[in-house]
Parts: structure tokens; C-alpha cells; sequence
């Protein structure tokens, strides 16, 4: 699939998705509050971005 299909909705899923994956790599050498905050409040992003592409597509999660 071209990423030219893809929606910006879309894209600024995957992208949210990768950050997440990419995350305890980046805070292995510096864990500190800040960095643990700012996970969970992407997880939430995503978990919020999830449930409204449901929502988007009339599914009951």
C-alpha cells in the first residue's frame, strides 16, 4: 500500500504507534518522570485514537 493512501488520520496513527514502539529504547539510559508521563499520555492518545476510528466506524469496542 502507497503511503499516498493512507489519510492523515491514518498516518498520525501509525506514527503515534511507532513512538510507543520506539519509546523504551529511548528512555533506557534517562528514565525520569517526565519521560514515563509523557508515555502514558501517548498510550492514552492512541487508546483515544483507537476508539474513535471505532467509533468512526460504528463498532462497539
Amino acid at each position: 500500500m502507497d503511503v499516498a493512501e493512507y489519510t492523515p488520520q491514518e498516518l498520525a496513527r501509525l506514527q503515534l504507534g511507532f513512538i510507543i514502539r520506539e519509546q523504551p529504547q529511548q528512555n533506557a539510559d534517562h528514565s525520569g518522570t517526565h519521560a514515563s508521563s509523557r508515555k502514558r499520555e501517548l498510550q492514552r492518545g492512541q487508546q483515544k485514537a483507537r476508539q474513535e476510528m471505532l467509533d468512526d466506524l460504528g463498532v462497539e469496542a
